[in-house]
């Protein structure tokens, strides 16, 4: 398969694109050996990790499109086309419906984790929000919240960051886009 070339699509385009992207990128199919030990372990469904792990890296994109472009007309057309496909999403189905929901509600608190300044917390804070909402409070064991923040710990900042990454290089590299483009 070719890769697209970025340079030559108008924004809203490179928008849709990075959504769509998830589809490969944060597989269910791809959580390792390692993590569904884990989640096993913790009680927790890989269908909902794997639900938390996509609102985490669209999370991701979202604020790799704010942070290169900001509130410009190129970053509101970025942005457009992202957001029409989670809600696209939204309205495939009950999962889909889920996934956006979570999505939709997780974005605020892990805008707050992001800028908190890492140097004053004892933890990551995106990887502490992660935890939060993967463990439901609902009967868990210390043992099994333990698990979960560990697995947050490891994993949530590695999804994170190649997702941020990979936007931040399509937005600003690949495409060459800016502010005042």
């Amino acid at each position: 398969m070719n890769k697209p070339d970025f340079s030559s699509m108008p924004p809203i385009e490179i928008g849709r694109l990075l959504a769509m992207s998830l589809n490969t990128s944060c597989a269910m199919s791809d959580i390792s050996d390692q993590e569904q030990i884990l989640l096993k372990r913790a009680k927790i469904s890989i269908k909902d990790y794997h639900r938390e792990l996509l609102a985490l890296t669209g999370f991701a994109q979202d604020y790799a499109i704010v942070v290169a472009l900001g509130n410009s007309a190129v970053g509101k057309q970025v942005r457009k086309g992202y957001l029409e496909v989670w809600e696209h999403m939204g309205r495939s189905g009950p999962y889909g419906a889920n996934v956006y929901q979570t999505f939709i509600s997780r974005c605020p608190e892990y805008a707050r984790a992001a800028t908190r300044n890492p140097d004053t917390c004892t933890f990551d804070p995106l990887a502490t929000a992660f935890g939060v909402f993967l463990s439901p409070t609902s009967g868990n064991s210390s043992a099994e919240d333990g698990i979960v923040q560990a697995l947050a710990l490891t994993y949530s900042p590695i999804y994170f960051r190649t997702h941020f990454d990979i936007a931040s290089d399509i937005i600003l590299v690949e495409a060459g886009l800016n502010a005042t483009t």
